[in-house]
C-alpha cells in the first residue's frame, strides 16, 4: 500500500477542488486502491476547513469533492462487480431487512399517529399538532480504522449518501404521504434499474433503489451492510394561533 503522508493527503485536498480530473488522478496515483480512494476522501472532508479552501459555500463544496471522489470509486468497484449466487444470496439477505425495517417503522409511526390523533379528537390540554420522523440507516463495513483519524467519515458515509429516509407524517397528512408508502408499498418494483433482466422475476425494495441512485454506493458497499438502524421520532406540538399579525 502506498503511503498516505500528511504532504500527499494536504496536495489532494487542494485538488480535489481546483481539479475536475482529481478522481481519476487520486485513484492512480493510490495504485489503483478502492479503499485507499475512500480513506483520502474521508480525510478530505475532515480537512478542507481547517485547510482554508472552502469560503462561500463550504457544505455545499465539500460534499461535492468528496462525492466526487465516492462516485468514482463506485464506478471503479461496479466495473468488475458479477451477480454470483453467493453474491444474490448475501443481496437478498439485506433487501428483506430493509424491507422488514422500513415496515415495522411504518407500523410503529401508524400507531402513534393512531394515539395521538384520539388525544387531539379529545381535545388534549396541550396536543393539537406531532410530527413523526421515519428514517432508515445503513451501515456498511469495512470501517475506517479510527487510529487512521478519519473516524468522522464512517458517519459521514453514512449521512450524506441519502440513505432510505422516510418523509415526515403529520396531523395535517394523517395516512396521506405517498413518499412514506413508496417505502412499504410492493406493487412498485425496483428490480429494472441497475440491474437489467438480473432480477426480472425478484422483487427489489425501494430503500435498494435509493442507494444505488446515489452513484456512491457500490454493490460491495451494500452487500457489505451489517446494520440497519430504523428510528421513529415524535414531535408533540402545541401552536396557539392568534389569528394574524399582533
Amino acid at each position: 500500500m502506498i503511503e498516505l503522508s500528511p504532504e500527499r493527503l494536504e496536495k489532494y485536498v487542494l485538488l480535489s477542488l481546483t481539479d475536475g480530473t482529481a478522481p481519476q488522478t487520486i485513484y492512480e496515483e493510490c495504485g489503483n486502491d478502492e479503499e485507499m480512494l475512500l480513506a483520502v476522501a474521508g480525510y478530505i472532508l475532515v480537512n478542507q476547513n481547517r485547510a482554508g479552501f472552502l469560503k462561500e459555500h463550504p457544505e455545499r463544496e465539500k460534499k461535492e469533492a468528496v462525492c466526487n471522489l465516492l462516485r468514482f470509486r463506485c464506478h471503479c468497484r461496479d466495473k468488475n462487480f458479477t451477480w454470483t449466487d453467493e453474491n444474490k444470496r448475501r443481496f437478498f439477505r439485506i433487501n428483506n431487512a430493509f424491507v422488514d425495517s422500513c415496515e415495522k417503522a411504518w407500523a410503529e409511526a401508524l400507531a402513534t399517529a393512531e394515539a395521538l390523533e384520539e388525544r387531539i379528537k379529545q381535545q388534549d390540554r396541550f396536543l393539537n399538532d406531532y410530527e413523526i420522523d421515519i428514517k432508515i440507516d445503513a451501515y456498511p463495513y469495512p470501517a475506517l480504522d479510527d487510529e487512521e483519524g478519519f473516524e468522522e467519515f464512517d458517519a459521514y458515509f453514512c449521512e450524506f449518501y441519502e440513505l432510505p429516509r422516510i418523509s415526515s407524517i403529520s396531523h395535517s397528512s394523517y395516512k396521506d404521504d405517498d413518499r412514506t408508502r413508496l417505502f412499504i408499498d410492493k406493487t412498485t418494483n425496483w428490480n429494472i434499474e441497475y440491474f437489467g433482466d438480473e432480477f426480472e422475476n425478484d422483487y427489489i425494495c425501494y430503500a435498494i433503489h435509493r442507494l444505488i441512485d446515489t452513484g456512491i454506493w457500490s454493490f460491495e458497499d451494500i452487500l457489505s451492510i451489517k446494520q440497519i438502524w430504523a428510528d421513529v421520532n415524535v414531535a408533540h406540538q402545541n401552536c396557539f394561533n392568534l389569528g394574524g399579525f399582533v
